[in-house]
């Protein structure tokens, strides 16, 4: 065996194979050439050769091609935005609420449901549901004057949003005050086109219309309750004291959604300050 000195360059030229282990010491390697790369023996190191846990990274690997699902453990720790393409949010996901759950062979999209709402477990998939059963609860935050005005206004704070052909039970304690007995207290409601209500006092009071739902004294004869289109005003004045006023109405609503409101105002316009008052309340059930 003989290392020769090419006459051109400044490299040596091995005639034979050099046992490196057993007659020479290996001081370094030169750096390869662009292109070039260690080789063990005349083939290439191949995959069987690199230890399983080698802590090889990716970038260093000349790979033929893009990493598979296969070569990704189960439970890695990849974060959805580092993958170069997320085809299930893309083809499913538009709104911004949207909820994604099994279908009967694929992913599903659940769109965004209505404020309030809930999720509903249907038969095989889940929906969004209104609440049902449960008490709607409004109360007045503050206090509310009318000044020598009959005219009817719509309640600051007391009113409801109803769906198309819902059914509510209504019902209104009102706490309410004006200076003198003049003006007395007249009520009514505001709401959507073919809404149908009744609706009355729970007891019976004295009133220019004495449609109530209970009577507690003997004799006489009930009125029919009151309707949408009605008012009623109750005549004993407040004489600067707090009175209570309970209505109870079953409100069907038609086709169209839209506001429920309480209205009210003097039952006769008189210069003083009529007020409904804070804490004054609105408690709702839907049943339908």
């Amino acid at each position: 065996m003989r290392i020769l000195q090419p006459p051109t360059t400044s490299g040596l030229t091995a005639d034979a194979d050099i046992d490196m282990l057993n007659l020479y010491q290996l001081m370094r390697l030169a750096a390869p050439a662009s292109g070039e790369a260690l080789r063990k023996g005349n083939s290439d190191i191949t995959d069987t050769e690199v230890d399983e846990d080698a802590a090889i990274a990716y970038w260093k690997l000349a790979l033929t091609g893009g990493i598979t699902n296969d070569d990704i453990a189960s439970d890695a720790a990849i974060a959805i935005s580092k993958l170069a393409s997320t085809p299930i949010l893309e083809s499913l996901l538009t709104t911004r609420g949207d909820i994604i759950y099994r279908g009967a062979s694929a992913a599903a999209r659940l769109p965004k449901g209505t404020a309030g709402h809930y999720l509903q477990q249907g038969a095989n998939d889940p929906q969004w549901a209104s609440i049902s059963g449960v008490a709607t609860i409004v109360r007045k935050t503050a206090d509310e004057t009318v000044n020598n005005s009959n005219v009817l206004q719509n309640d600051d704070h007391l009113l409801l949003t109803i769906a198309a052909n819902e059914v509510w039970l209504i019902n209104l304690f009102l706490l309410w005050t004006s200076p003198t007995t003049g003006p007395y207290l007249k009520t009514g409601w505001s709401y959507p086109t073919g809404c149908s209500i009744k609706w009355g006092a729970e007891v019976k009071v004295a009133s220019t219309n004495s449609a109530y739902w209970s009577y507690i004294a003997s004799g006489g004869s009930k009125s029919a309750l009151l309707t949408e289109t009605s008012t009623l005003i109750d005549i004993l004045g407040a004489n600067a004291a707090i009175c209570g006023l309970h209505l109870t109405a079953i409100v069907i609503n038609g086709a169209n959604a839209g506001t429920l409101n309480f209205q009210w105002a003097q039952g006769n316009a008189t210069a003083e300050d009529t007020k409904i008052l804070a804490n004054s309340c609105l408690i709702a059930h839907k049943l339908a």
